[in-house]
């Protein structure tokens, strides 16, 4: 066979190393306002201050990620008056699911983290805004979770993506989760 030549063996084995390298270079980077996108098919507003940024993926795919934005002033009609908008549920968060969402970030590593995720699922029910909460389980990506009972034994809950957005505070939040 070929191993019997190991100037083809090393040919291959050089060809697939430049084909890995070439795929890692030209990928695009990911940002918060890239992540955002693509899960909700909403585009930010230029000039959106990424105020808080937790990134914890790791290498098998398991992790959250935790992300506030704040919109330029004068932008938030604009932004609500997007299409895939229609996906969202006016708040608050039906208790079941804000208590699950409190339980889960406890795993959030860092203090401001902490802090900033308790405020967002906090039992606050006056707060005036919209949020969706989709599942990124692979075999449903982007089914809308907004009224479902929420049940984190289902796999179709332990992948979500939950984005809320703060009208008082022309806030966004994004948080996802992958176990």
């Amino acid at each position: 066979g070929c191993f019997a030549h190991p100037k083809i063996l090393l040919g291959f084995v050089l060809l697939i190393v430049a084909a890995i390298a070439i795929f890692l270079t030209t990928r695009p980077e990911e940002t918060p306002y890239s992540f955002f996108s693509d899960s909700f098919g909403l585009a930010l507003p230029d000039h959106t201050e990424v105020l808080f940024e937790e990134d914890t993926y790791g290498a098998m795919g398991d992790g959250y990620r935790l992300y506030a934005f704040s919109l330029p002033p004068g932008e938030l009609d604009a932004f609500l008056s997007q299409g895939a908008m229609a996906r969202w549920s006016p708040l608050p968060l039906p208790e079941d699911v804000a208590q699950s969402l409190r339980q889960r970030v406890q795993a959030i590593g860092s203090l401001p983290g902490k802090e900033l995720a308790r405020n967002i699922f906090g039992e606050n029910g006056n707060r005036q805004g919209f949020y969706c909460i989709l599942s990124s389980w692979y075999k449903q990506p982007g089914a809308v979770l907004n009224h479902a009972h929420f049940d984190q034994d289902i796999p179709l809950f332990q992948n979500i993506v939950v984005g809320m957005v703060d009208l008082q505070d022309n806030a966004i939040y994004y948080y996802s989760w992958n176990q």
